[in-house]
């Protein structure tokens, strides 16, 4: 159980933290600023935000089954 709990901190902790507090605010401010329709600005920000997040998923995910073991 601990190594299952460790695998999800260390995949999804810091995409989750940069997610919430960085990346998904910057992405919806700067899309409802360039884009004048404000639920398509939202709507773009959150994707281009969810595909951010699981892009940082999937090098944690990299890095941990290159660096630790199971």
């Amino acid at each position: 159980v601990y190594t299952i709990i460790r695998n999800l901190v260390i995949e999804f902790g810091p995409a989750e933290v940069l997610d919430s507090f960085v990346i998904r605010p910057a992405c919806i401010f700067v899309a409802i600023h360039y884009i004048e329709d404000t639920v398509i600005g939202i709507l773009v920000g959150r994707a281009v935000a969810d595909v951010a997040f699981h892009g940082i998923a999937g090098v944690m995910y990299t890095l941990r089954k290159k660096y630790l073991r199971d």
